[in-house]
């Protein structure tokens, strides 16, 4: 594929937070933005969250028109049990990127 002819993804936002903590799970939510600053095409988004003793990321695919943004929302569920690490939501990293196949 001629790259001319081929998405420009840039992330241009990306905030985290605690949505929910409780005394079995908590959930940790990821807000991203992109924009595709080439031609139309797929977009491979991946987010990715760690803390003491967890790792996790997830993957979405989305389809952009040239100069379209589209924000998305990840949501990670994190289960507190008596032998995961006490900070487990206590989120130290996050972090967005956009990938073209």
């Amino acid at each position: 594929m001629n790259v001319a002819h081929r998405p420009n993804p840039k992330i241009t936002l990306v905030t985290g937070y605690m949505a929910f903590q409780g005394v079995e799970t908590c959930i940790y939510v990821v807000d991203v933005t992109v924009k595709n600053n080439g031609a139309e095409g797929e977009i491979t988004v991946r987010c990715e969250i760690s803390s003491a003793g967890m790792y996790e990321m997830q993957t979405r695919r989305i389809y952009l028109t040239s100069r379209e943004s589209q924000s998305l929302q990840f949501e990670f569920y994190i289960y507190k049990s008596p032998y995961t690490h006490p900070d487990i939501c206590n989120m130290t990293t996050y972090r967005a990127w956009a990938e073209v196949h």
